[in-house]
């Protein structure tokens, strides 16, 4: 999904490419590890409270 959201310009350096996969890595890994980003849960809460 982050690797989706760089533009081809952000390519241009072989170092750059590498930090951002891993920024990208570790941003995945705390996301499964914490449930995602909480907009499911966000969602249902405020489905529940409709009358």
């Amino acid at each position: 999904m982050l690797q989706n959201v760089r533009t081809a310009e952000d390519s241009d350096d072989p170092t750059s490419d590498t930090m951002m996969d891993m920024a990208a890595q570790q941003f995945a890994q705390v996301l499964s590890k914490n449930g995602g980003l909480g907009l499911a849960k966000l969602i249902s809460t405020s489905l529940e409270k409709k009358p």
